[in-house]
């Protein structure tokens, strides 16, 4: 029989005094103030008067003349041939509107893109007469990696204010078009605000240095042990092809053993993961993945696999619920679960522990008479755990919904 059926046993035959004293806990609490939250319109720039040039040039050639005014892009200082500015139009591919609205070059467009790179949506001006794309200046990289993966000719530059922005070539209007309404408007936020970071990150690194440079060491040193030497004997070339294979396998072995370690791991806007790995050379690996490519692995030092490389994690880590639904991506509810249960069969009074499975099963198995359980099992040891008895009564508001 599983843990959550235990639990979920052990609510149904609870005591009465047990539940007595989860209800006059759960009565003495207020509930809390709803938060509020307003986002700010970004403030677009004031229309473009129409020059007085063109509606004098207008008045004189008559209503039906004035379109191809327009066209002509009699739109400059100075009154010029309208011939001259139509050719002109052609050469540049200058857009301009009709009479019936304001005459002018067309405004960028002030768009809430959310794409892969970014932790949240973000505002992005996009000229398409330019086509250009400005927006703050870690928004314009993540959008540069994510359109120049898929598009060719994507390129950055500065403005006329010296700030870095997108370009884009004519041809790829259609598509860089396409990617920003797809990504574009009121989406979900998939951003995890949960960051893994491995138990042993900074150690990792530091070893991964410390082998280089080792392997650096033995491979100069072992060639000064004979070299220089007039009558070097054998043993001697064998002492010093020992230190140099020996200083190379473990670098290797060592890089072999850590190379799959997840430094840091967290799930970006459009729902994928990046992981960090050490290199050889001591700096990092960025690697980006979907919950689709991720596949369990029995190698050793392994958790999963995703995109050929393997990766390794501590389960135990993952605490709260944004994480443990990052560890059911990744490897499984029943895993998750086992986790659990192992770490009770270990220690069955870690009521940390306990309130953590009792939130998977609350969050991610939805069964509420087990998670009832575990909680019940947490307050019959501590009470006054306000944090136990604020998750109590969410969950039993959440199924109250849910039951109607």
């Amino acid at each position: 029989m599983s843990s959550h059926t235990s639990l979920r046993t052990a609510w149904q035959g609870a005591s009465l005094a047990s539940r007595s004293l989860v209800s006059a806990a759960l009565r003495s609490r207020s509930t809390g103030a709803a938060a509020f939250s307003g986002t700010l319109t970004p403030r677009l720039a004031s229309p473009v008067a129409r020059s007085s040039h063109v509606r004098a040039l207008g008045a004189v050639l008559g209503g039906s003349s004035r379109v191809a005014a327009c066209k002509a892009g009699a739109l400059g200082s100075g009154v010029v041939s309208v011939v001259a500015r139509w050719q002109d139009h052609h050469r540049h591919s200058v857009l301009c509107r009709s009479l019936s609205g304001a005459a002018g070059p067309q405004k960028p467009e002030i768009l809430s893109i959310f794409a892969a790179g970014l932790t949240e949506p973000e505002m992005i001006e996009v000229n398409k007469v330019k086509r250009t794309i400005r927006a703050k200046e870690h928004v314009v990289k993540a959008l540069h990696q994510s359109l120049s993966g898929t598009i060719d000719g994507i390129f950055t530059s500065n403005d006329d204010e010296g700030r870095n922005v997108v370009n884009w070539p004519a041809q790829a209007d259609d598509a860089v078009f396409e990617y920003i309404k797809s990504h574009s408007g009121d989406k979900k936020v998939l951003q995890s605000t949960f960051v893994y970071q491995g138990a042993f990150s900074v150690g990792v690194k530091r070893v991964k240095v410390l082998s280089l440079f080792s392997l650096i060491l033995t491979s100069l040193g072992g060639p000064l042990l004979v070299v220089g030497e007039q009558a070097a004997t054998m043993g001697q070339w064998a002492v010093a092809a020992a230190v140099v294979v020996f200083g190379t396998s473990t670098t290797g072995l060592l890089h072999l053993i850590t190379s799959p370690y997840v430094l840091t791991l967290r799930r970006i806007a459009d729902g994928s993961f990046e992981a960090e790995t050490p290199l050889i050379t001591g700096g990092v690996k960025n690697t980006k993945f979907t919950k689709h490519e991720v596949m369990a692995s029995s190698r050793p030092f392994t958790s999963f696999t995703a995109k050929g490389s393997g990766f390794f994690v501590h389960k135990e880590l993952f605490i709260g619920d944004d994480a443990q639904l990052m560890l059911c991506d990744l490897l499984g509810d029943k895993v998750a679960e086992e986790m659990y249960e192992a770490l009770l069969k270990k220690d069955p009074n870690d009521l940390d522990t306990l309130y953590n499975y009792g939130r998977f099963l609350w969050k991610v198995r939805r069964d509420y008479e087990a998670a009832e359980g575990a909680f019940t099992a947490i307050l019959a040891e501590d009470p006054g755990d306000s944090e136990v008895l604020a998750a109590f009564q969410a969950m039993n508001t959440e199924r109250g919904v849910a039951s109607a």
